[in-house]
């Protein structure tokens, strides 16, 4: 039911400027992007994905390891949650092989916050339990 105004007895109606949007919203849609296979891993033309793990790999899933075309993906959730992340980013020497003489990066994106901490080097870190 509606109320009135207690300062001027106008009429409040009982509906929310959220319910009243609630036609206009989508519900959340899962697809797979397109040319995102580890093949298309680049950064541009000078940095590389070497590696990387999520929460819910049961370890870092490497370029040149196991198939041909190993695939990784990092859940992003529509209420704000994004897995703890860590990847290793490299200067590229060929299409698909890092630069041995360069340092690398270590990104480790955190579920809490949302952001991502870009470090130079290489680093290790225990996405489950947090621990680097």
């Amino acid at each position: 039911e509606g109320f009135k105004d207690t300062k001027s007895d106008a009429p409040i109606p009982p509906v929310s400027p959220v319910l009243q949007a609630k036609n206009a919203l989508q519900e959340p849609g899962w697809e797979a992007p397109e040319g995102m296979g580890w093949d298309k891993r680049a950064l541009g033309d000078f940095l590389l994905l070497k590696d990387l793990q999520a929460e819910h790999h049961h370890k870092p899933v490497s370029l040149g390891e196991g198939e041909e075309q190993p695939l990784a993906m990092v859940y992003f959730f529509p209420r704000g949650y994004v897995e703890r992340t860590i990847m290793h980013i490299h200067l590229k020497k060929g299409p698909r092989e890092v630069d041995p003489d360069q340092p690398p990066y270590t990104v480790i994106i955190d579920s809490n916050l949302g952001t991502a901490d870009v470090r130079s080097g290489y680093e290790e870190l225990n996405v489950h339990s947090g621990k680097e």
